[in-house]
């Protein structure tokens, strides 16, 4: 079964935001590039949990609205986001969130994927315009990953920080720089994958990795989560984390490259 859907995971109590995103994406909706499922289309006397199933099973692109209410829900938690999350672990579902409000979201799996938006902005605390240049950028990067060939999702959600594929490095060579195996010609060809940076900008981008890692005191943070926070390529930041000897770095379940800091783990 293709897979060319939006599935929408969101509390009720922050439905204006899914109204607000099915507003924003009403033309591409209209040329049906664009088909977005939300509980609301589950009719009475359905079978909520099949529905929701047959769904993720259509869906290419998974949009999370994040919020307090979101993580407080107990359905959501519980019941759909498992569910949502191993799909995407095994089948190749793309998530994406979008943090509408202020929230605790390091605390879940959600740090594993990458934030449509700067987390650090929330929808709710930009003005009304804001807010509109936001979801119309949100809803092209959402349509880009829709067109995109199935083949061609190597860089899942990262692309949404407006990274090409390059952003996304090759599993081999992350299992060389996760094991510390990687050497100087290695890291020399790896620049031809990651793309390279400014020189001037390393002290400053190191810096802002290592304040989003003691930020996060003793947890785990994926490389995505503090890349986007840095405004760098992935493999920019994981590079640079590698070279760090007070940082150490690992995967998470989901197979993303994760990172925290030696002397906050008593290491």
């Amino acid at each position: 079964m293709p897979r060319d859907e939006i599935f929408v995971s969101y509390s009720h109590r922050d439905r204006r935001w899914l109204d607000e995103l099915v507003i924003t994406l009403a033309p591409l909706i209209r040329k049906r590039s664009i088909t977005v499922w939300d509980d609301t289309k589950i009719g009475v006397g359905q079978k909520w949990k099949a529905e929701i199933i047959a769904a993720l099973e259509r869906a290419k692109v998974a949009v999370l609205f994040v919020t307090r209410n979101f993580l407080a829900s107990e359905f959501i938690a519980n019941e759909e986001m498992p569910r949502l999350l191993e799909v995407a672990k095994q089948a190749g579902l793309t998530v994406v969130w979008i943090a509408v409000g202020d929230s605790l979201y390091e605390e879940t799996e959600i740090t594993e994927y990458q934030a449509a938006n700067d987390p650090a902005k929330p929808l709710n605390s930009l003005s009304e315009a804001e807010v509109d240049r936001e979801l119309v950028r949100i809803a092209q990067k959402l349509n880009s990953l829709l067109l995109k060939p199935q083949s061609a999702e190597v860089a899942g959600a990262g692309d949404l920080k407006g990274t090409a594929a390059e952003a996304t490095v090759p599993d081999t060579l992350l299992d060389q720089i996760v094991g510390n195996r990687i050497e100087q010609g290695a890291i020399a060809r790896s620049r031809e994958v990651i793309g390279s940076f400014a020189e001037d900008a390393l002290t400053p981008v190191h810096r802002r990795l290592r304040e989003e890692l003691v930020d996060g005191k003793s947890a785990w943070r994926s490389i995505h989560a503090l890349a986007g926070k840095a405004g760098v390529q992935e493999g920019a930041a994981l590079e640079i984390l590698r070279a760090d000897d007070g940082v150490e770095l690992g995967r998470a379940q989901s197979g993303k490259v994760i990172a925290r800091l030696k002397t906050q783990v008593g290491a």
